[in-house]
């Protein structure tokens, strides 16, 4: 192209792999505090054209990482037993809890 490129509309095509360990998107902050904790993973791809004896060109975009889906399951129960004690040694007797749940996804503003 001799340093020069056509108009035109261009798509440079690329792909990769995000590692299955990594943590999804957040965004928290919260000013009514004294504080003001504030926490965020943030992800973004740049893209930069030199161009030239002209302004390059440059874009960033902001990519959301969302935690893998889990499997949809109905009517999903679960039983927990377990020995309290205290003062180290002094058996107390069990607890027990059950819960049960209609189905193991929900959406915001659902009620479980």
């Amino acid at each position: 192209m001799n340093g020069w490129m056509a108009n035109g509309n261009y798509d440079f095509s690329f792909f990769f792999y995000l590692p299955h360990s990594l943590p999804s998107s957040v965004h928290f902050e919260d000013k009514h505090r004294e504080e003001h904790p504030e926490m965020k993973i943030k992800y973004y791809i740049k893209a930069h054209l030199d161009l030239k004896g002209m302004k390059d060109i440059k874009y960033k975009h902001t990519l959301f990482v969302r935690e893998k889906m889990e499997e949809f399951q109905m009517n999903q129960s679960q039983n927990d037993r377990d020995r309290i004690v205290t003062c180290c040694c002094l058996d107390q007797g069990y607890s027990e809890m059950k819960t049960t749940f209609e189905k193991t996804i929900y959406t915001p503003n659902e009620i479980a």
